[in-house]
């Protein structure tokens, strides 16, 4: 059995009420009007909401509607009542709000406080305050001034103050797209993960767990490789023929870059940078001074912008590359 959909009609009042969940229907509205005065509005397509919100001229606006027809209308449906319906429904919201926001702040209260490092990096966060006292005593040591190389690793073992031991080289090339190797007279204090691709290799690729700092190629392994790029290629690991990776005899090339005799380099993607470890403050000036002289040999000192020498968390010390 179908069940109808009923609708009140309250004479006294002048307006018809529905149920909250019935549709609005063009057949039913405006009931309590006059019929010619209800036609004109069902053809103007003005709802009773919409109606009450209208100003009396924009009642009068409508085609058809007489100074008489206003009076009819307004003694059915009064403006303003939208308008307050609208008041009351916003005082409704700004409660549920005060109500939340007063839940929500006694939950804060109900938790416990939050301790606070008393960690010198938390306490002043170089954002807020800058570099520490230390830092800043150290730099000015050196002033604005460029130094020789020798003096350079000379004044740098003096200003170090980490137990991090890498020195580090920092370029400013003219261009970008530079890349390749440099034969170094000495070690850079690194020992380096040197690794053959192998069928046993792939799969503990294909695993995730490796720890080397290199993976060597044959030319032939390299349709096997191909597949592994999505693990290696974000690690900056993918066998590669320009920086000499891939090559007939991945042994011998091994030998050369295990005893760190062999420097890779390269410009940043979109920055005309390069970052190189150059050895450690462990190693006799001689030693670091050599391997610096090195490479801005071997990059080429017209290539470059400046140079500077730096350690772990040291400040930077600008280097004359005029050779």
């Amino acid at each position: 059995m179908t069940k109808q959909r009923t609708v009140t009609t309250d004479l006294s009042a002048g307006r018809q009420e529905s149920p909250s969940n019935a549709k609005f229907s063009w057949e039913l509205a405006y009931i309590d009007l006059q019929p010619k005065t209800a036609t004109i509005l069902k053809d103007a397509r003005v709802k009773p909401d919409q109606l009450r919100a209208m100003a009396d001229g924009e009642v009068l606006a409508i085609p058809g509607v007489t100074d008489a027809m206003l009076e009819e209308i307004r003694a059915h449906y009064q403006a303003g009542l939208v308008d307050e319906v609208k008041d009351i429904k916003k005082e409704d919201e700004t409660k549920k709000h005060d109500k939340k926001q007063a839940v929500a702040e006694a939950a804060d209260n109900a938790l416990p406080a939050k301790s606070v490092s008393t960690s010198p990096r938390m306490k002043y966060p170089r954002h807020l305050h800058g570099r520490s006292a230390l830092y800043k005593s150290k730099l000015g040591k050196l002033g604005d001034k460029t130094y020789t190389i020798a003096n350079a690793v000379s004044l740098l073992k003096t200003i170090s103050y980490s137990r991090m031991k890498t020195v580090e080289l920092h370029l400013t090339a003219k261009d970008t797209g530079l890349r390749g190797e440099i034969k170094l007279p000495f070690s850079v204090g690194k020992e380096i993960k040197v690794a053959i691709f192998s069928p046993e290799l792939l799969e503990t690729i294909k695993s995730g767990k490796f720890d080397f700092d290199i993976l060597l190629a044959t030319p032939a392994d390299m349709p096997k490789v191909a597949p592994l790029a999505k693990i290696l290629g974000p690690r900056g690991l993918m066998p590669n023929p320009k920086n000499n990776t891939v090559v007939d005899n991945p042994v011998k090339r091994a030998e050369e870059l295990k005893a760190g005799a062999t420097l890779a380099y390269k410009t940043e993607p979109k920055a005309p940078l390069i970052h190189l470890s150059v050895g450690n403050l462990n190693q006799t000036d001689d030693e670091l001074a050599g391997n610096i002289k090195a490479i801005l040999n071997g990059i080429g000192v017209t290539r470059l912008k400046n140079a500077t020498l730096k350690s772990t968390m040291s400040p930077g010390i600008k280097l004359d590359i005029n050779l």
